[in-house]
């Protein structure tokens, strides 16, 4: 079978490696309704890959507009 990328699922530690966090970190964001999208499977853990990415993505720093200067 051939492995399709959309369905790939990371662990806590590999999800935590990739943020630059501790596990338990990560368990305190998922707690706390922050960070990726978790799934349980019974007593098992996992993260979609593509989520974590879109994750990150969304938590970039933007720019903030540019406001004109006063007269």
């Amino acid at each position: 079978m051939a492995e399709n990328t959309d369905l790939a699922m990371l662990t806590p530690a590999q999800v935590a490696e990739l943020l630059q966090v501790t596990v338990r970190g990560l368990i305190s964001w998922r707690r706390r309704g922050y960070g990726p999208t978790c799934y349980t499977f019974g007593k098992t853990r996992r993260y979609r890959a593509v989520e974590v990415d879109a994750w990150i993505t969304s938590q970039a720093e933007r720019e903030p507009d540019k406001e004109p200067a006063s007269a």
